[in-house]
This record gives structure tokens, C-alpha cells and sequence, in this order.
């Protein structure tokens, strides 16, 4: 049980950390674009 409890929480924070990616990537994309419009 305990075990089980480990790994749910593993999977848990692994799929937390590609969220966080995910706004990360997200956010850069944006920037990106805009920059890019500025610029022409």
C-alpha cells in the first residue's frame, strides 16, 4: 500500500512538471510571435 502510494505520487508530480512545461513553452511561443510582429 504504501508502495502504491509512492508511485501515485510520483506519477503525480511528473505530470505537474509538464503542466509547468507546457505554460512555459506556452508562454515563450507567445512572446515569440509578438516579438515578431513588433519587429515587422
Amino acid at each position: 500500500f504504501k508502495y502504491y502510494l509512492i508511485r501515485n505520487y510520483n506519477t503525480n508530480t511528473t505530470k505537474d512538471r509538464l503542466l509547468v512545461l507546457r505554460k512555459e513553452v506556452e508562454k515563450r511561443i507567445i512572446t515569440y510571435i509578438f516579438y515578431n510582429k513588433e519587429l515587422s
